[in-house]
């Protein structure tokens, strides 16, 4: 039914193991024109219609690149554009180069902080 292409180890934003306790619950990433022809194939194959296309499919994730020289009032007017287009609050939107930036002023906060907890032990 289905014949593997390539086997990921790497993907942002995604989990992958070769551990055969985790592997089974890995991601499998397919075209969304695949994913239908898999789904009309398993639907036929137990002699029944597949009541669903792929534009109803729910989506896990949605991963958006911006330009690099995309500001950060237009990368808040998609994300906001985004939380609108969403009727509900199960949706979570992550800026990941915002959140890059937060990590690292923590990293700095954690460092100072070890430094002072040095010097005191001394």
């Amino acid at each position: 039914m289905v014949r593997t292409k390539a086997m990921v180890t790497k993907l942002p934003g995604f989990f992958f193991s070769s551990y055969e306790s985790t592997a089974t619950w890995s991601p499998i990433i397919i075209t969304l024109d695949h994913y239908q022809k898999v789904l009309d194939m398993a639907y036929n194959s137990a002699g029944r219609i597949s009541p669903t296309t792929v534009s109803t499919i729910p989506k896990e994730k949605l991963f958006v690149k911006f330009r690099p020289n995309a500001t950060s009032n237009q990368i808040e007017d998609v994300v906001n554009g985004l939380r609108n287009f969403f009727d509900n609050n199960d949706v979570m939107i992550f800026n990941a180069a915002e959140m890059v930036a937060q990590l690292g002023d923590a990293i700095v906060m954690l460092n100072f902080f070890s430094q002072i907890i040095g010097v005191l032990l001394e």
